[in-house]
């Protein structure tokens, strides 16, 4: 194909190769936002026309789990999540994300305390861990905190939040939030909440029965 300056508009008398070197010139005078827009715009319509389909997203492995798959959902628990994430926690998340909320009694091989797994959309990832004075140990909640965020970079999930809950929030308040924030640093995308036991849905509720954690 004959080359062609870019600075000026290429000879056209109307064949293929002239098409061509008009095409890559108007191409090459764009700007990079320009550019960019057009092969969005080009991939939308060879995903709407079946000629390009999307990459599948790579499985990624689980961290090693015991316990409950995930938990069916009915209608009041679904409700009572998305009050739970978007007002108690206070999570901006759009309510489609919602409509997928996956849920599993974990108890991880290392991990401290047995915890409550909650991933929704696909997108945030929760840690809910009721604690009893005896357990809420700072240890518990540095381990926690690196285990989440290993698990949202892994699967790219967007945030993580760790949930302590107990009967005496206050209690753990200082020591919770200055173990986390030691594991977590300046991550922005990570975040610990220290609750009250009552304000947890049933849903998400640590059934101690479900995980023998000698099993793990």
């Amino acid at each position: 194909m004959t080359e062609f300056d870019p600075q000026s508009i290429p000879q056209a008398w109307g064949t293929y190769d002239d098409a061509e070197r008009l095409r890559r010139w108007a191409f090459l005078r764009k700007t990079p936002g320009e550019r960019l827009s057009w092969m969005v715009e080009m991939l939308e319509i060879a995903y709407a026309t079946g000629a390009r389909q999307p990459a599948a997203r790579a499985p990624t492995t689980p961290p090693a789990l015991c316990g409950k798959a995930a938990t069916p959902m009915d209608p009041a628990d679904r409700q009572a999540i998305e009050h739970f994430v978007r007002t108690t926690l206070g999570c901006k998340c759009p309510v489609e994300v919602f409509q997928s909320i996956e849920i599993e009694r974990a108890h991880t091989p290392g991990a401290a305390l047995p915890h409550t797994r909650l991933v929704i959309g696909d997108r945030l990832l929760i840690y809910v861990v009721e604690a009893q004075p005896a357990k809420a140990t700072a240890a518990a909640v540095s381990a926690l905190a690196t285990q989440g965020r290993a698990e949202r970079d892994a699967k790219r999930y967007s945030r993580y939040r760790l949930v302590i809950a107990s009967d005496h929030p206050t209690q753990f308040l200082t020591d919770a939030g200055t173990s986390f924030a030691n594991a977590a640093g300046a991550d922005n995308r990570a975040h610990l909440h220290v609750l009250a036991t009552d304000q947890l849905p049933d849903a998400i509720r640590f059934d101690g029965n479900a995980i023998d954690p000698g099993a793990c």
